[in-house]
C-alpha cells in the first residue's frame, strides 16, 4: 500500500479525523467524512499522546498533549541552555466541530526539565469546566498526579496542584470521569508503594471544586501490578467497570505474560465483585493480554471489554501473533460466555479505543495496526518502522459488520487513537 507522506517534522504530531455519524441507523457507507487529518500541532518539538474531550455546551472539543524536547530549534554549537535541554510542557487546543482550531494555544503547564506523561480531562456540563489530570515525574521524587481546573476557553481556575502526596516513585495513566448524577469526579491512576510495593489502581472521588471527598482507595489488592486501568461508567444502575492489566501470576515481571482482570465498583468506589475478564495462565494456548478498554452498552444494560491479545492461536505465519479480541460482561460483573477474536488480520493489532453509538446501536471501535509495515513476521510492535489507524463497526454483540475502515496510513507512526 503506498503511503501518503504528510509529516514535515521529526517527531510525532497531533491530528484529527472528524466523522459525522448520521442520526438514523445507518451504516459506514452513508456517514461522511467532514475534515480528514487536519493538524492541530505540528511543531518542531514532539507532541504526544493526547487526550481529548467534548463540550457539549459550546459544542466543540478540546485536546492536550505533552510536548517535550528542546525549547528552540535554531540552536548553533556553544548555544545557550534552551538548546541543550529536554524540555516537557502540557499543551493545548480547542477545535471547532468542523475542525477549525480556535483561540489562541494554551499551555496548561510551561516547559521544565520535570518529565510529564499523559493528562486526562473530563467536562462539567453544569458549570461548562473541565477537570484535568497530568502525571509528572520529578526527579528526585515525589512523582505525582497534578490537577486543575479549566474554564471553557482553557483558561486555569485552579492548580496545578498535587492530587495526593503519597505517591514515592511511579504515577502513570489518569483516567478523570465526571459523573452527571453526583455531580463528582472520579479519578484513576496508577501508583506504586501507596498501598504497597506493587503498582496499584489508586481511585479519587472529588467534588465540582477539586476539593478529595473520598481517597485514596485501592481497586484490587492482590500481589503483582496493575497496570493501564480504564473505566466505564453504568448509568442505569450507578456502577462502574473497571479493567486493568494484571500481573497477578508473574508478581515482579513485567516481561512475562499478563492478564486482564476488573472490578465492579458501586457509586462510593466500593468493590461489588472481581471480575476475572481474560486469565489463561498456565493454559496450552496462554497468551499476553494488553491495553483492556471497557465500554458500557445502555441498549444490553453490558459492557463490552476489548482488548489485545498476544498468543499462539493468533498465529502470523507460524509466528505468534497478536489480534484484538473482547469479551460481555453483565451488569452484575459477571462475564458473559468466552472470550472471542474481533480483529485477527496480518502482523500486531493493538491500543483499541471503544465507544458504543446509541443512534446506531453498534459499537465504533479503532485500533492500531501494523499490517502494512512490510516487516518479517515476529516483528515486536515497537520495533515496526510503520504504525496505521484502522476503524470497524460492532454489532452489540461485538462482532464485526460492513467492511473496515483505513482511517490513517501516512508514513511512519500514527499511534494511540482516541475518541470524544
Amino acid at each position: 500500500m503506498k503511503k501518503k507522506k504528510v509529516f514535515k517534522y521529526a517527531g510525532f504530531c497531533f491530528m484529527l479525523l472528524l466523522l459525522m455519524v448520521p442520526k438514523v441507523s445507518a451504516g459506514w457507507e452513508d456517514m461522511e467524512v467532514l475534515k480528514y487529518y487536519f493538524e492541530i500541532d505540528t511543531g518542531p518539538r514532539y507532541q504526544w499522546p493526547p487526550s481529548i474531550a467534548y463540550n457539549p455546551i459550546d459544542n466543540e472539543f478540546i485536546g492536550f498533549w505533552r510536548t517535550e524536547g528542546k525549547i528552540r530549534d535554531d540552536c548553533e554549537e556553544g548555544d545557550d541552555y534552551e538548546c541543550t535541554h529536554n524540555f516537557h510542557s502540557i499543551d493545548g487546543r480547542r477545535i471547532s466541530p468542523d475542525g477549525e482550531l480556535l483561540g489562541d494555544p494554551i499551555q496548561l503547564v510551561p516547559p521544565d526539565e520535570n518529565e510529564k506523561n499523559r493528562p486526562s480531562l473530563a467536562h462539567n456540563i453544569f458549570t461548562n469546566e473541565y477537570l484535568i489530570a497530568t502525571p509528572t515525574l520529578a526527579s528526585p521524587a515525589p512523582y505525582e498526579v497534578y490537577i486543575s481546573i479549566i474554564d471553557n476557553l482553557g483558561n486555569i481556575k485552579y492548580g496545578p496542584e498535587p492530587i495526593y502526596e503519597g505517591g514515592k516513585t511511579t504515577v502513570l495513566l489518569p483516567q478523570v470521569f465526571f459523573n452527571t448524577k453526583r455531580r463528582e469526579y472520579l479519578v484513576l491512576y496508577d501508583d506504586r508503594n501507596i498501598f504497597n510495593s506493587y503498582l496499584n489502581n489508586v481511585g479519587f472521588f472529588l467534588d465540582e471544586n477539586a476539593h478529595i471527598t473520598k481517597g485514596p482507595f485501592e481497586i484490587g489488592n492482590q500481589v503483582g501490578d496493575m497496570y493501564a486501568q480504564r473505566l466505564s461508567y453504568n448509568w442505569k444502575d450507578d456502577t462502574y467497570l473497571v479493567a486493568w492489566e494484571d500481573f497477578r501470576h508473574v508478581a515482579g515481571d513485567w516481561t512475562a505474560n499478563c492478564d486482564i482482570y476488573g472490578a465492579l465498583l458501586d457509586a462510593g468506589g466500593g468493590i461489588v465483585t472481581e471480575v476475572p475478564i481474560m486469565d489463561d495462565a498456565g493454559m496450552e494456548d496462554e497468551g499476553d493480554q494488553r491495553v483492556p478498554v471497557p465500554c458500557y452498552n445502555p441498549d444490553r444494560n453490558e459492557f463490552l471489554v476489548v482488548f489485545k491479545d498476544r498468543k499462539p492461536s493468533l498465529d502470523e505465519e507460524g509466528i505468534v501473533g497478536a489480534g484484538i479480541v473482547g469479551r460481555i460482561i453483565n451488569a452484575d460483573g459477571i462475564p458473559q460466555g468466552p472470550v472471542f477474536v474481533i480483529i485477527d488480520e496480518p502482523r500486531i493489532q493493538h491500543w483499541p479505543e471503544l465507544q458504543y453509538i446509541e443512534e446506531e446501536k453498534k459499537y465504533f471501535m479503532i485500533w492500531n495496526d501494523f499490517r502494512n509495515d512490510g516487516e518479517p513476521p515476529g516483528t515486536r510492535f515497537y520495533q515496526s518502522t510503520d504504525m496505521d489507524v484502522y476503524a470497524r463497526w460492532l454489532d452489540p454483540s461485538g462482532q464485526p459488520v460492513g467492511d473496515e475502515i483505513l482511517i490513517a496510513d501516512a508514513v511512519e507512526w500514527q499511534m494511540t487513537p482516541l475518541m470524544a
